[in-house]
């Protein structure tokens, strides 16, 4: 096992078949000791001589598991762009740094997504492509955006 730190993952299932699982676990291998948190484990003895939880998402989180990492745990991050579906202040009252992942998730590139499908949906973007493929020249026949809500 590597030196470093004791780092506790916390997925969002058994199946471990979340995207992004094993960058998790390659990354953090690759310079720490990883355990993968079982909810059929006792939570306590899964705490022991932690010093970092990856939360996927913030969900995940339980008071019993912030009563279980207090005074031992220094960071609790959170794989995920906000804190809405976490408990902040009751982490703060056990004393444990908690960090979140803001990036290309956040809310101006979600925007940027969302405005570019509506482009997409408006321009028959998936329809002048296969033309394209055709070698079909092809112009979509459309509405402008202007004026639409």
């Amino acid at each position: 096992m590597p030196n470093g730190l004791r780092v506790l993952f916390l997925p969002p299932g058994a199946d471990q078949t979340i995207p992004w699982f094993n960058d998790v676990v390659e990354s953090v291998n690759s310079h720490h000791s990883l355990l993968i948190f079982d909810d059929k484990k006792d939570v306590k003895s899964q705490f022991k001589d932690i010093d970092a939880v990856i939360d996927f998402g913030g969900k995940l989180g339980t008071r019993e598991m912030a009563d279980a990492a207090a005074g031992r745990v220094r960071l609790w991050q959170i794989l995920g762009t906000g804190f809405e579906h976490f408990d902040v202040p009751y982490w703060k009252t056990k004393n444990i740094p908690v960090a979140n992942c803001p990036g290309s998730l956040s809310s101006p590139p979600l925007a940027d997504c969302a405005l570019m499908f509506m482009l997409m949906l408006a321009r028959r973007w998936h329809e002048s492509q296969a033309k394209l493929r055709e070698g079909a020249l092809y112009n979509p026949v459309c509405s402008e955006l202007e004026g639409k809500y």
